[in-house]
């Protein structure tokens, strides 16, 4: 039987429907908490290490410069800081919108369940780059030694000249591929508390075994809405400057204080513009997903178990369970 995804996403509209509190609450705080901190981190921390390092140039007695590793240092790891928060918090929402799916009562509190899958979540973010590195080695040594190539050997044909971008393209396709196979490690981390990372991502691959296109279809089913997520932004965005413009006098525009706050107001309005699509639309997909991750491990039976699996866990017979429910963890 193969995915149905009209099906599953009629379910998901549903099932959100269905939800309290409204999924758009707790989506408008994740987007929140995703935007407030980036903000605080490319804002703030350079006025504190400014404040920090510069205590005597700022009272006009001398200059002080600080070694420029250090600062490096503290901003490389205040970055790796914030990847690591919005992974916790991604993973906290796509747990949120699985109980959607399962029409399990979800709360605000959810967000943060990531938190305490750290020690198990960490790890599987640094396989899957990892992984995705090496396998971005040999396209990247074959993409190299065809830029230096090309002017030197395939000058006078100019069909070699088009290498490097089919290179590029497979690429990207082999990355798409391996994200794919990795896409359902998150689920199987929250449904299995005893699952290492390895192991999730073993079985995320058993998993995904010749579904990789279903899951790359139902991904692609959405871009319409993202397209017309995007045109509200840009249509309020448009709209803003052209009221700013009306009311900030032409020859204040000038001035880069009066040019940045008109800018600022401007996105400011078109992120408010594209606001309620764009917080149904991250539910929606999400809560879809939760759909396939459940219709995929309904049809892992116990022929095609991994070898580190006892055959007493199966999944289950080769006909879908709908909406398997599964403990909180």
């Amino acid at each position: 039987m193969g995915f149905d995804r009209f099906r599953t996403k009629a379910m998901a509209r549903s099932a959100m429907g269905l939800a309290s509190p409204m999924p758009w609450c707790v989506t408008l705080l994740y987007k929140l908490l995703t935007l407030v901190l980036p903000i605080l981190l490319f804002f703030l921390l350079p006025l504190g290490l400014v404040a920090f390092f510069y205590p005597v140039s700022l009272l006009g007695e001398g200059d002080f410069h600080p070694p420029t590793a250090l600062v490096s240092g503290i901003m490389v790891l205040a970055y790796l800081a914030l990847l690591v928060l919005l992974s916790l918090l991604w993973t906290g929402h796509l747990y949120y919108c699985r109980k959607l799916w399962q029409e399990k009562p979800g709360t605000f509190r959810d967000l943060f369940l990531g938190f305490s899958m750290a020690p198990r979540l960490l790890p599987l973010l640094g396989l899957i780059l990892l992984f995705l590195l090496l396998w971005s080695l040999p396209a990247a040594g074959a993409l190299a030694l065809l830029v230096w190539l090309s002017p030197r050997v395939f000058s006078d044909a100019p069909f070699f000249l088009f290498l490097p971008f089919l290179v590029q393209v497979g690429w990207i396709a082999l990355l798409v591929n391996r994200l794919l196979s990795y896409s359902l490690s998150f689920y199987l981390l929250q449904d299995h508390p005893d699952f290492t990372a390895r192991q999730a991502l073993r079985e995320s691959k058993a998993l995904m075994a010749g579904r990789q296109w279903q899951l790359f279809v139902l991904l692609l089913s959405f871009l319409g809405w993202a397209y017309l997520t995007l045109l509200c932004f840009y249509f309020a965005a448009i709209l803003g400057f052209l009221l700013c413009s009306l009311l900030v006098p032409q020859a204040s525009l000038a001035q880069w204080t009066t040019a940045f706050l008109l800018l600022f107001l401007t996105l400011g309005l078109g992120a408010i513009g594209s606001a309620p699509l764009g917080l149904w639309l991250s539910t929606y997909v999400k809560t879809s997903l939760a759909g396939f991750y459940d219709w995929a491990r309904a049809f892992f039976g116990p022929s095609s178990l991994p070898p580190w699996q006892p055959p007493v866990q199966s999944y289950g017979t080769a006909t879908p369970r709908p909406r398997p429910r599964t403990p909180d963890p």
